[in-house]
C-alpha cells in the first residue's frame, strides 16, 4: 500500500507541476445562476427540497474567499452542522467525522448523506467522511437542506442532506490557490480546464497539504510521549465533459485521494487511499419538459489505523490494536425522470441501488510483548429503491409536495473469525445469517405564501439509517475507552415534522425561523456496559481507568428544538448575518432505564453564530466571525460534562485586481481553549488554537 501511495504523491505532484507550467489563454469565465431545482449530472434534486430554499448554501465566491480553511469550516458557520466532536477535521481521526444535523445522534456515525454531484460520500464501511478529498477550487456551490429534507434519497437521507456540486468551468480557464498557515501549513490547490475537440472539455483539478497540526491534548495533561497531531493530503480529480448535442451531457470523472496523520503519539497513526469512479449522463427533452439523468459509480477505499494504550505517566506507549488493513468498496448507479407539465404539476421518479462491503483485519490483544490475537470481521450491503415526487401548485399561493420511497435493505456474509497468533488456532469463528428488511419513506410537504413578504411551510416526514458494517462488525478503542460491534443492530427509524417561516419585510432584511420535533425508534448508542479493570470476556483487557461499552439500539428518544436566522444589509458595505440554534435531545427508553432522560453525548442544546461584513472599498471586504457552542456530555450516561466554549475568528480579503485576490484570516483569533472531549480517565482533548493564514489566488 505504501507503494500505491507514494505513486498518488506522485501524480498530483506532476499534475500541480502541469497546471503551473501549462501556457494559459486570458479568457472571461461566464457566471451561471442555478435555478431552484438543481439539475445534478446524475439526478434531479428531489422536489421535495425545492419547494423551501436550503437555510445555508454557499457559492464558489464564498468557498474561494480564504476565509475558510476547509469545507468543514464553511458547514460551521450554519449552527445546525455538527462535527461529533469539536476538533477540527485536519486533527480529528477520521472515524469521528460523521456528519449530523440538529444534533440528530447519539454516537459519531454520520446521520445525514452527503452527495457529490449526486453520487454518495459517506465511507461504504463507517458511514465517515474523508473532507480533504474535495478540491475547493472544483466545488461551484454547497447546500445543506436538514432532517426533512433527505428522504428520497433513502440510507442516510432521513437525518438530512449535504450537496456539493462541481463547477463546469469555460475551456481554457485555470485557477491556482495558495495559502499559508501556522503550524507550517501549507496548500495548494489547481484546477484548469481545456477543450480537447468541439464539444470535449477535460478538466483536472489537484491538491495538496500538510501541516505540522497541534497538540490535542491539554498542555497540563502532557507528557513525554505526546506530541502534535499532524497530517498530509492529496487529491488529484481528472473529468471528462462531452455534450454531443445540444440536449445530451455526459460526465465522466476519476478522482484519487490518500491521506496520513499522526493522533498526538509517536505510535498513533492512521492512513486513507480512496479512488472514486464515476460516469453521469443527462438527456433533456425539450418537447415533453423533461429529464432523464443515469448514474454509475464505484468506489474503493483502504483504511489503516493504530490504538495505541499510553501509560499513566504519559512516558511510553504500546499498540493496543492495530487495524493493519480495512478494505471497502461500493457500486452503485440510479436512473431519475423528471417533468413539468402545463398543469402547474412536476413530477420525478426513478431507481437506485448500492452495494457495499468491507471488512476490518487487526491485530488485538497486546500485553506488551507483541500482540497474540487476529481478527477478521466484515460482511456486505445491499440497497435497492424506489422513489417518486410529485410537486403541484394548488394557486397562486399554495403548493403541495409528496415525496415517496421504498427501499429494500439486506446485510449478508457478515462474520468474525478470532486466531490466536502464536499458534494459528481459531478462538471464535462467528458466521450472521442473512437478515433484510423493506422500509418506507415519505416527505409531505405544504407551503404558502401569506403575503409578497411572508412565506410559511409545514413537513411531515419518516426515513430510516441502517447500521453500517463498523457498527456492526468493527470494535474500536479510544484511549482506554473500548467499544464492541454488535451484529444484531436493526435500521434506525425517524420520523417527525417543521414549521417554517420565512420572511423580508424590506428589501434589505431577510428573517427564517424554524421549529421541529423528531421521534426516533432504535437509534444506534454506545451503552456502557462495564468499568471494571482486567480481563473482560466481552471487551478483552480493560485497563485501570477504562470502560467497556456495546453498540445497542434505543427503543425511543426524541429531539425537538428551533432555529432562528436572519441576515441585514445595513447599508451598501456592512451586512450582519446570525444563525441561533436549539436542538435539545432526550432519551426516553423502556429498556435502559438508566439512560432515561439523557441528553446525546457531543450534543450542545445551543448554539450561536454571528457574522458581520464590510466593504469600506470597492476591492476590500473585512468580516469578523463569532461562534457559541453551549455545554454537552460527553458520554450517554451525561457524567462528563464539556464546558461551553466560544471562538471569534477575523479575515480580509482585497482583490488586487480582476486575476487576483490576496486574503489574510485569523482563526480563533483571541487563542481560546475549545475542549473536544474528555475520557473516561480524565484526558482532555482541545481544538486548535489561534492560527494565522495568508491565502493567495489567481483565475484567469
Amino acid at each position: 500500500m505504501e507503494k500505491r501511495k507514494s505513486i498518488g504523491r506522485q501524480l498530483v505532484r506532476i499534475a500541480l507541476a502541469a497546471f503551473l507550467g501549462y501556457p494559459l489563454q486570458a479568457q472571461e469565465t461566464p457566471v451561471f445562476e442555478l435555478d431552484p431545482v438543481v439539475a445534478h449530472a446524475n439526478r434531479v434534486e428531489p422536489l421535495a427540497l425545492a419547494t423551501l430554499p436550503s437555510p445555508l448554501s454557499l457559492t464558489a465566491d464564498d468557498l474561494r474567499s480564504g476565509q475558510f480553511k476547509d469545507i468543514t469550516a464553511a458547514l460551521s458557520s450554519h449552527s445546525s452542522f455538527a462535527p461529533f466532536r469539536r476538533t477540527h477535521a485536519q486533527a480529528a481521526h477520521p472515524t469521528t467525522q460523521g456528519i449530523r444535523l440538529r444534533n440528530l445522534g447519539p454516537n459519531a456515525s454520520s446521520r445525514t448523506l452527503l452527495v457529490y454531484d449526486g453520487v454518495p460520500q459517506n465511507d461504504p464501511f463507517g458511514g465517515w467522511l474523508y473532507w480533504h478529498q474535495f478540491n475547493l477550487s472544483q466545488v461551484e456551490r454547497i447546500s445543506i437542506f436538514p432532517s426533512g429534507s433527505g428522504e428520497v434519497w433513502g440510507n442516510f437521507g432521513a437525518g438530512g442532506l449535504i450537496s456539493i456540486l462541481s463547477d463546469s468551468p469555460s475551456p481554457n480557464s485555470s485557477r491556482i490557490d495558495v495559502e499559508l498557515g501556522a503550524a507550517q501549513s501549507l496548500e495548494l490547490r489547481a484546477a484548469n480546464s481545456m477543450e480537447l475537440d468541439q464539444n470535449l472539455v477535460l478538466d483536472l483539478g489537484a491538491r495538496t497539504f500538510a501541516t505540522d497540526g497541534f497538540h490535542p491534548l491539554r498542555a497540563d495533561q502532557r507528557g513525554p510521549v505526546d506530541r502534535k497531531a499532524s497530517s498530509a493530503s492529496q487529491s488529484i480529480n481528472a473529468r471528462i465533459r462531452w455534450s454531443p448535442t445540444e440536449n445530451w451531457q455526459t460526465r465522466t470523472a476519476i478522482r484519487f485521494f490518500d491521506e496520513s496523520r499522526d493522533n498526538g503519539t509517536p505510535l498513533a497513526r492512521n492512513e486513507t487511499e480512496a479512488l472514486n469512479l464515476s460516469l453521469l449522463a443527462d438527456r433533456r427533452f425539450p418537447a415533453a419538459n423533461s429529464h432523464l439523468n443515469i448514474a454509475l459509480y464505484h468506489q474503493d477505499r483502504q483504511f489503516q489505523n493504530v490504538f495505541t494504550s499510553v501509560a499513566s505517566d504519559r512516558a511510553s506507549e504500546i499498540p493496543a490494536l492495530d487495524q493493519y488493513d480495512v478494505p471497502a468498496q461500493a457500486s452503485g448507479g440510479a436512473i431519475t425522470y423528471s417533468t413539468d407539465s402545463s398543469l402547474d404539476l412536476a413530477f420525478t421518479g426513478g431507481l437506485d441501488f448500492r452495494q457495499t462491503s468491507g471488512e476490518v483485519r487487526e491485530r488485538f490483544r497486546n500485553l506488551g510483548s507483541g500482540f497474540t490475537r487476529n481478527r477478521v470481521a466484515g460482511g456486505e450491503q445491499r440497497f435497492a429503491g424506489a422513489f417518486a415526487t410529485l410537486a403541484k401548485s394548488l394557486s397562486d399561493k399554495d403548493q403541495l409536495s409528496l415525496a415517496t420511497r421504498l427501499d429494500s435493505v439486506e446485510n449478508r456474509d457478515g462474520r468474525r473469525l478470532e486466531m490466536d497468533a502464536t499458534n494459528g488456532s481459531v478462538l471464535d469463528d462467528q458466521k450472521h445469517s442473512r437478515s433484510s428488511d423493506t422500509v418506507f419513506s415519505s416527505n409531505l410537504r405544504w407551503r404558502h405564501h401569506f403575503s409578497d413578504t411572508l412565506t410559511g411551510s409545514a413537513t411531515f416526514f419518516q426515513g430510516f439509517r441502517s447500521p453500517t458494517l463498523n457498527e456492526l462488525y468493527r470494535p474500536f478503542r479510544v484511549r482506554n475507552d473500548i467499544t464492541e460491534a454488535n451484529p444484531n443492530l436493526v435500521n434506525e427509524r425517524q420520523q417527525g415534522a417543521e414549521l417554517a417561516l420565512s420572511a423580508r419585510p424590506s428589501e434589505t432584511t431577510h428573517l427564517r425561523l424554524v421549529a421541529y420535533h423528531y421521534r426516533l425508534e432504535e437509534i444506534i448508542a454506545n451503552v456502557l456496559v462495564t468499568r471494571e479493570p482486567g480481563f473482560d470476556p466481552q471487551f478483552g483487557f480493560i485497563p485501570p481507568g477504562g470502560s467497556g461499552s456495546r453498540r445497542s439500539n434505543l427503543d425511543r428518544s426524541r429531539v425537538f428544538g428551533f432555529e432562528l436566522q436572519s441576515k441585514i444589509d445595513f447599508s451598501e458595505t456592512i451586512s450582519i448575518e446570525a444563525d441561533l440554534a436549539y436542538s435539545q435531545s432526550e432519551v426516553r427508553t423502556d429498556e435502559f432505564t438508566e439512560l432515561a432522560g439523557k441528553e446525546f453525548p457531543q450534543s450542545a442544546p445551543l448554539q450561536l453564530r454571528l457574522g458581520v461584513d464590510w466593504s469600506p472599498r470597492e476591492r476590500l471586504t473585512i468580516g469578523a466571525r463569532y461562534r457559541y457552542s453551549g455545554r454537552a456530555y460527553e458520554s450517554l450516561q451525561n457524567v462528563r460534562r464539556i464546558e461551553e466554549s466560544d471562538t471569534v475568528s477575523l479575515f480580509a480579503s482585497f482583490q488586487l485586481d480582476p486575476s487576483h485576490q490576496l486574503t489574510l484570516s485569523i482563526d480563533n483569533a483571541f487563542d481560546a481553549e475549545v475542549v473536544s472531549g474528555i475520557a473516561s480517565n480524565g484526558l482532555v482533548t482541545v481544538d486548535a488554537p489561534r492560527e494565522l493564514r495568508l491565502a493567495w489566488s489567481w483565475k484567469n
